[in-house]
């Protein structure tokens, strides 16, 4: 389930279902406050990515693999949509009793 805000920015930002189906699957999760958490592709998500869908995709994806998405907590309902750049930072270890 997505916000209307959601839809909006994956479409701006050239996300598309397959890479929010593949972050769902494959994406690591972390605290991203405010009851929400960020779900990206990490490198070891993207390591279990090429053992499952093989080196030439996750090579053909490679651009894409920068997206994210910021969701809520509890629902799962997506909140926004976005794409991570090399100063953006996501916190390396996750709290105690996050799951």
């Amino acid at each position: 389930m997505h916000t209307i805000h959601a839809e909006r920015r994956a479409q701006q930002r050239g996300v598309g279902s397959d890479i929010i189906g593949l972050l769902e699957r494959f994406g690591d999760r972390r605290p991203a406050g405010a009851g929400a958490v960020i779900r990206f592709f990490s490198t070891r998500s993207v390591e279990q990515m090429k053992r499952h869908l093989g080196q030439k995709f996750v090579a053909a994806m490679h651009e894409k693999l920068r997206s994210y998405t910021i969701e809520s907590r509890t629902s799962g309902v997506k909140l926004t949509v976005g794409k991570l750049y090399s100063r953006t930072r996501v916190p390396r270890s996750k709290p105690k009793g996050f799951h």
